[in-house]
């Protein structure tokens, strides 16, 4: 009756807490989980529907909730509905009817015998009764059940199609009798990135979450399926990081296929006609240029099927994307050469041109030879840069002829910009280049110039000659136009990058920085960075106002900086819910650069939190984005990232995953930039082997961020150099600077590093208190193991004890597995004998055979044991295993 292998999470907390069916994550249900919950141990309710569309998980989902019902100790009976029961009567619950019953044909007298029944038993124990797809009920079925809900003595659960309409007495169950209807909806984006996160077992790519996600739309059963083909035929691997990644289109595995097949094979000859031109283009097309590819008005039943659905007023689109992807594999190619030159077609006679599914068609179809009018191809690549889709004015501008030798300057500057975005920084200074020699107009050459300055700013070690553009655009352009705020900006980006902070400000005083919105988050980043945190969270607000003409809603940088400030002001919470909904915006709409910038963020908030897993992920993702597609913040990010990764790498024990981040951050050129974290990364790693080298290092990124003014830097650096054993020397320079610095995170930074110096271990302890309660649960944890520590070297090996294995257990919660380690490596307290006892223990031994090997009786095992938990800090043998089964 129940499926085997469901995996309750701790306390019962359905709120919160993942559960795992077969193996099979199961995510994005919390809040329906929590709402069946309510109904099960609420005696006045009588019914609970599970609605949903076909493969949102409702079998998965009653059989969560039978599973719950039997832990909170009721009694529970499984039906299925199907076709082939639905014309007889009491077919569903005929496994259900006792023996004695079951041969009745009187229905009314059955329906009594039954719930008579069942106020019997619901006297004993209350009972649930469920039944799968009971929108294909015999209606005998269904008032029975109705009868049973009404009577108050079981409390029944269905599962229901919300694609298909229910007979009456289904209805009536849940709708007249006050029952609970819960509603499964797609997984989000956001729950897909968990769910494969927990199926595939290590971190995923973005682009893979995106594929699967854009796919499937968040149907869990889709995903299932297609993630197992793709798994099958090697469409997804790891890369040499450990992330998932796609290598190759994701495939329709036969059974998917055949899925999808079954769906479609009752759509009418004109609805499949519809929906293989939306295939052809992808899966959406303007109602215009689809109706003058048909030659016809788009007919009424492809709707009415449920194969097509209209898109805001004026597009259709397929009902699902994977149906596209059918009917393009089962489109000869003879066919689909035709239809393409017929879309082309089609689609350029619009007005605006439906961009991006001229792409799809172009990219399709551009074997087929089809002469193209390149004037209108170069005002569809024009709209789409103007609208911000860098990708689709990228594709389409290459189309338009910008890799032809005959190019013109319009169709290079074009691609040139959208690769800018793009992160393609070599070929954008190419297409530039060669714009600039094609114009004389010198507004177009102003624009070239500028784009030109921004690609040799993030092409690593080219600032200088950038710099001497940016001073040739402010020299030619007034303040008020565009071009000079963004060149301003540029030079603003160097200083920042360079860590010149007084400068930056310096550059800041000569600008009206409300007229000129590019510098809004300059101004922010720059308070961020010198400590003036404070002031950086009200200028915040700048940066989410428009207001005027000219004005523009915050972009991705802008949002970026408000992350860093919120973080390092302490709170934590609205810093990582901006970057998690940047991240997934940009993950959506398929930025990459933009893309990394937010990962890199979001994993500086958990470092910062000790999120240690979480951050590990993001970083990966980060760093393998910029490995092929730099930043328009230049290579200062990207060193950045990767140090932030190699010192993550280092904590979780990935010891080869933080050098290769190391060595390839120590690969980029860096002569301009100032980038702490890689010397924070290199001091860590070699604090067992060269801790000289990183104490120099990180002394002169100290002094370099003091007199640069990168004062939050200094703090941070400084803590570093206190962890690592020269916490008087980093004490000092945190007093120097205490007053110019603002914030909770900071003043906990300093606390902490004055405790190390004073290495008094009640101080330590009650630092960690308020690290955790402040939400830095990682520094909590070291400063446990570091009070444990001075606890036992004046000999109060008890205390030891007891904080070592508080700081263990943090550490462990953190993914802080080198803290783990080192908090095994103390001394353990333990006699000859308890040692003894407990690595036979640990090897599985029961109490019974450890006293038969060691010539003792069992109840002195126990005793023995016993003492050995209280001086470990443990309680049980599984407890001993996991926090000390590596070093007893």
């Amino acid at each position: 009756m129940f499926i085997s292998g469901i995996r309750l999470a701790r306390n019962h907390e359905w709120t919160r807490n993942a559960i795992v069916l077969d193996r099979e994550p199961f995510v994005g249900r919390e809040a329906e989980l929590a709402e069946v919950h309510e109904g099960l141990t609420d005696p006045r309710c009588s019914v609970i529907a599970i609605t949903g569309c076909r493969g949102t998980g409702r079998s998965r989902m009653l059989d969560a909730t039978l599973r719950m019902s039997q832990e909170l100790g009721a009694s529970a009976e499984l039906s299925r509905a199907t076709s082939a029961a639905r014309n007889i009567p009491f077919g569903a619950v005929a496994r259900m009817l006792p023996q004695q019953v079951s041969g009745w044909s009187a229905p009314t007298e059955l329906i009594r015998t039954m719930v008579a029944l069942y106020a019997e038993q619901s006297s004993r124990t209350r009972q649930v009764v469920a039944v799968d797809d009971a929108h294909l009920l015999d209606p005998e079925s269904a008032t029975l059940l109705h009868a049973l809900a009404a009577s108050g003595h079981a409390l029944v659960v269905l599962t229901l199609d919300a694609d298909v309409e229910c007979p009456d007495t289904v209805t009536a169950s849940w709708k007249d009798l006050g029952g609970r209807l819960v509603s499964l909806r797609p997984l989000r984006i956001t729950e897909v990135s968990t769910y494969l996160h927990e199926a595939l077992e290590g971190p995923v790519n973005g682009a893979l979450v995106r594929s699967i996600a854009e796919a499937t739309e968040g149907n869990l059963l889709w995903m299932r399926e297609l993630l197992r083909g793709a798994l099958e035929v090697g469409a997804i691997a790891r890369n040499q990081d450990g992330l998932w990644e796609l290598i190759e289109a994701l495939p329709l595995s036969d059974r998917l296929q055949q899925l999808l097949t079954a769906r479609l094979r009752h759509a009418s000859p004109e609805a499949l006609e519809v929906a293989t031109w939306l295939a052809m283009a992808g899966d959406m097309l303007p109602l215009s240029a689809l109706e003058r590819a048909l030659q016809h008005p788009v007919p009424s039943a492809a709707e009415a099927e449920g194969v097509v659905r209209l898109e805001g007023r004026n597009s259709v689109r397929l009902t699902h994307p994977l149906y596209g992807v059918l009917l393009r594999e089962r489109t000869p190619r003879l066919e689909r050469r035709r239809r393409h030159s017929a879309l082309v077609r089609s689609m350029l006679a619009d007005t605006p041109i439906a961009s991006a599914e001229l792409v799809h068609v172009l990219c399709d179809g551009e074997e087929c030879g089809e002469q193209i009018d390149t004037e209108l191809v170069l005002r569809a690549a024009r709209a789409a840069m103007d609208a911000g889709d860098y990708g689709i004015g990228w594709e389409l501008s290459r189309f338009a002829g910008a890799d032809s030798p005959d190019a013109t300057s319009e169709a290079l500057a074009i691609a040139g910009e959208c690769g800018l975005w793009l992160g393609r920084v070599d070929e954008a200074e190419s297409y530039f280049r060669r714009a600039r020699c094609r114009t004389s107009d010198t507004n177009v050459r102003a624009d070239l110039t500028l784009g030109l300055a921004a690609n040799l700013f993030m092409v690593a070690g080219r600032t200088k000659a950038a710099g001497e553009l940016v001073n040739e655009i402010t020299a030619q352009l007034p303040p008020e136009d565009s071009r000079y705020q963004y060149a301003v900006a540029l030079r603003v980006g160097m200083a920042a990058n360079a860590g010149r902070m007084y400068e930056l400000l310096a550059e800041l005083a000569e600008v009206d920085v409300p007229s000129l919105p590019a510098l809004a988050a300059s101004r922010v980043s720059a308070l961020t960075w010198t400590g003036r945190l404070h002031e950086a969270i009200d200028a915040v607000g700048s940066l989410t106002r428009v207001s005027g003409p000219d004005q523009r809603p915050p972009s991705d940088l802008d949002q970026i900086v408000s992350v860093t400030a919120f973080a390092y002001a302490g709170e934590f919470q609205e810093a990582r819910r901006r970057a998690r909904s940047g991240y997934y915006e940009t993950l959506r709409n398929r930025r990459l650069p933009e893309q990394a910038m937010w990962a890199t963020a979001w994993g500086e908030v958990e470092m910062l939190t000790g999120n240690l897993r979480t951050a590990m992920s993001c970083l990966l993702e980060a760093a393998g984005i910029m490995r092929r597609r730099p930043t328009s913040l230049g290579p200062a990010v990207h060193g950045s990232c990767l140090g932030n990764l190699a010192q993550v790498a280092a904590m979780c024990g990935e010891s080869e995953q933080a050098e290769r981040a190391l060595s390839e951050g120590e690969e980029l050129p860096l002569r301009e930039c100032f980038v702490p974290e890689l010397a924070s990364a290199r001091a860590w790693m070699e604090s067992g082997t060269d801790p000289s080298r990183g104490r120099r290092e990180l002394w002169d990124c100290v002094v370099e961020a003091r007199n640069s003014g990168a004062l939050l830097c200094a703090a941070r650096t400084s803590l570093d150099l206190a962890r690592l054993g020269w916490g008087k020397d980093a004490s000092r320079v945190l007093s120097e600077i205490e007053d110019e610095l603002q914030g909770v995170v900071v003043a906990s930074w300093i606390r902490y590093a004055r405790a190390i110096a004073a290495g008094e271990p009640d101080g330590l302890v009650r630092i960690s208190e308020e690290l955790e309660a402040n939400g830095m649960r990682l520094l909590a944890a070291e400063a446990l193991l570091f009070a444990g520590g001075e606890f036992r070297a004046r000999g109060r090996t008890v205390a030891a004890t007891g904080v070592e294995h508080s700081g263990a257990g943090l550490a462990e919660s953190v993914g802080a597995r080198s803290l783990l380690t080192a908090a095994r490596s103390a001394e353990v307290p333990l006699t000859k004998r308890e040692k003894q006892i407990v690595r036979r223990v640990l090897a599985g031994c029961p109490s019974a055979d450890v006293a038969g090997s060691l010539g003792i009786s069992t109840r002195t095992v126990e005793s023995h044991l016993q003492n050995a938990y209280r001086k470990l800090g443990v309680h049980s043998r599984d407890e001993l295993a996991r926090i000390y089964g590596d070093f007893l």
